[in-house]
């Protein structure tokens, strides 16, 4: 496990993955996908909201 990953997200980071995120979503063509990243984008602003 790289030391990245263990160190805590800054807002600011949290903020840049979950535009990410939301960008890819937007880019998906089929639902059933769509219903998977929904539960994926839900779980990063949770997070994302802790920090």
């Amino acid at each position: 496990m790289s030391t990245a990953l263990r160190l805590a997200p800054t807002t600011e980071l949290c903020e840049q993955i979950y535009g990410a995120l939301v960008r890819n979503y937007q880019r998906l063509p089929d639902s059933r996908n769509k219903q998977k990243w929904d539960k994926v984008l839900v779980m990063a602003e949770k997070r994302c909201k802790k920090v």
